[in-house]
Parts: C-alpha cells; sequence; structure tokens
C-alpha cells in the first residue's frame, strides 16, 4: 500500500516480479527558504537583486549557480539540490525541492488478484513463509546460500568472502559490528540470522541490505522448524521484507521463498489444539520447538499470582512442560 494516494500501475491478473514497480505515489513537496545576502556575506542595506542571477520558474540541478558576489568578495551561491524557484523577494529565494516519486515495489514474484484503486494491491504469492521478531525495514530478492551447517553457528568477519557477493546469507547468530559491516560492503543481498547483540542494532538499521532475525536478541540460533525448511531450500530464490514488527497491524518481518508447486491456502486458524506445532516465546525454553500433547481450558494460578489457561508441551528432545498459551506462537 502507498502511504498516500497515487496510481496503481498494474492490473488483476498480472504476473510480478519481486523488483516490479507496481504503483507510486506524486512526490511530497519540501521548499526551503535562502537567505541570499546572508549567504553571500552582504548587509541588507547593501543588497542588490541584480546578484540574484535566476528568475521566477528557473528549474535548477544541484549545484547551479543561484547568486554571486564577484565584486567584493567573490563569492557563490549554488543551489543545494534540484529544484525550482517559487518566489524571490527582499533577497530572500523560496526554492522547491524536486523529489522522486514514491515506488511501492511487489517484494514477491505472484500474481495480482485485486487491485485497490490508488493505493495498491494485493497480491498471491505460492511458497513457503518464515515469520520473524525483528527487521531493520529493507527489501532484497536474491539466491539463498548457507554459512553456517549449525542452527547456532556465529557469523564471523573470516567468512565473508566472494562466494557470499550477491546471495542472502544465513546464520545462527552474529554479535560484531565489523562482520556485518563486511557482508555489506561486499556486498552481500541480505542476513538472515536467529539472533543478534542488541548493541548491533543502530547499525543494522543503516546497512542498504535488510537484516531479519528469526528468535530476536536471545542469543540463540535459528529455530528447528525454521532451520529445516531453510536448509532444504538453499539456492533457491528468497524474499526477504524486512519490514520492522508492529503487532497492532500485524506486520512480522518474513522470508517467503516462491515455490513453482501448487499448494493450499495458508490457513488462518490459529486455535491451540491437541497435536499442533508451537514454538516457545518466553524463557526457559524460548524457542523451543513442540507438540501440544493438551489444552487446559480452566485457567490456573502461575508463580507470579496470575491466572491463564496452560498446555501441555512435548518438545523436541521429548522432555514435557507446561506453558500459559499467551507464550505459545503456532507454527504449522
Amino acid at each position: 500500500m502507498l502511504p498516500d494516494k497515487g496510481t496503481v500501475l498494474v492490473l488483476v491478473g498480472q504476473q510480478v516480479d519481486a523488483t516490479d514497480v507496481i504503483a507510486e505515489a506524486p512526490s511530497r513537496l519540501k521548499h526551503i527558504l535562502i537567505d541570499v545576502p546572508n549567504a553571500l556575506g552582504i548587509p541588507y542595506n547593501k543588497f542588490s537583486r541584480e546578484l540574484i542571477t535566476r528568475n521566477v520558474g528557473e528549474k535548477l540541478f544541484k549545484g547551479d549557480v543561484l547568486a554571486e558576489n564577484r565584486k567584493r568578495f567573490n563569492r557563490i551561491l549554488r543551489a543545494p539540490a534540484d529544484g525550482e524557484i517559487m518566489m524571490i523577494s527582499r533577497g530572500r529565494v523560496l526554492y522547491e525541492l524536486l523529489q522522486p516519486a514514491v515506488p511501492i515495489r511487489a517484494n514477491y514474484p505472484g500474481l495480482i488478484v485485486e487491485v485497490i484503486p490508488d493505493y495498491g494491491v494485493i497480491l498471491e504469492t505460492m511458497g513457503a513463509l518464515i515469520q520473524g521478531i525483528w527487521g531493520n525495514g529493507k527489501v532484497s530478492t536474491a539466491p539463498l546460500h548457507i554459512i553456517h551447517n549449525d542452527a547456532g553457528g556465529m557469523l564471523t568477519l573470516a567468512q565473508i568472502d566472494d562466494s557470499l557477493r550477491g546471495v542472502i546469507g544465513l546464520a545462527g547468530q552474529c554479535r560484531d559490528q565489523a562482520t556485518m559491516r563486511a557482508a555489506a560492503e561486499l556486498p552481500m543481498k541480505g542476513l538472515i540470522l536467529g539472533s543478534m547483540s542488541s548493541e548491533l542494532v543502530e547499525m543494522a538499521r543503516q546497512l542498504p541490505l535488510p537484516v531479519i532475525l528469526l528468535e530476536g536478541f536471545t542469543g540463540t540460533g535459528i529455530n528447528q522448524a525454521a532451520a529445516k525448511i531453510l536448509y532444504e531450500n538453499e539456492k533457491r530464490e528468497v524474499c526477504l521484507n524486512a519490514i520492522e514488527m508492529n503487532r497492532y497491524r500485524g506486520d512480522r518481518p518474513e522470508v517467503i521463498i516462491p515455490l513453482q508447486e501448487t499448494g493450499e491456502v495458508m490457513s488462518e486458524n490459529y486455535e491451540f489444539r491437541q497435536g499442533r506445532m508451537v514454538r516457545v516465546l518466553d524463557d526457559p525454553h524460548k524457542s523451543a520447538i513442540g507438540i501440544i500433547e493438551a489444552v487446559h481450558h480452566e485457567p490456573v494460578m502461575l508463580a507470579n499470582g496470575l491466572w491463564t489457561k496452560t498446555a501441555t508441551i512435548r518438545l523436541e528432545n521429548n522432555k514435557k512442560i507446561s506453558s500459559p498459551i499467551v507464550n505459545l506462537e503456532i507454527l504449522d
């Protein structure tokens, strides 16, 4: 969806690639007021309109001469960016910056199934979906490369080499700024991690490549359910939409692996019941995967004094635990 009213560029039934622009909104107008006498170092009572070498309505490129004073100070004032002169009054220039249109890309290869006039589309794609916990707001599509066969493996600077150029890398963890910086400079097209140090958040937000954390800032690797899907699809094109998580809108960073095979529409049944695969979201078993053996609908009191519904889970190591349902996430 576009943030403002714009133009949708595709039609229902049209196939699109991940990088295709599907809609765009007009650029948002931005104006700056340029104080020419002050910029040229001339007192207002000695300023002359003739020093401004341009007229209202002229469009300038960044660096074009806007005004100059060669008689005394030999100073030149240049356009700060591409734009147009909207007004000249008492030595001040109202300058409108020319901003490019705001594009929205498909982000995933798929079929346009509905057009929302002036704002966007609903896109359908078939494949595997893995949702994460944190993303840095970037989007990319590239082949998947497994850096570590160990779902908890640490990404290090020594592993960043030419074999990772132009791919989306998969590793369990990252704790080092130099490693993240080297991945961007190579450049890689994206990183899928189980977790990373919280100290890397601000730097990761500035990187040009998408970074997705499947577990968050836990100090753990990738959960086995997600790792199985990713390992089985190495070298396939994967789409990273590292949108920032927003529980109110239902936004979560996503990894989508488009597949050619036909399949069923993803279930939106979030009922907790016996036999469902879940992930534990809280300590001491955070990120553990298991199967629900029983759901207890009568609330019980926890050690912290809260009353809540719980479920009995058999983890992958065959250990049974009891967990509040609010601390579980359905995976299947």
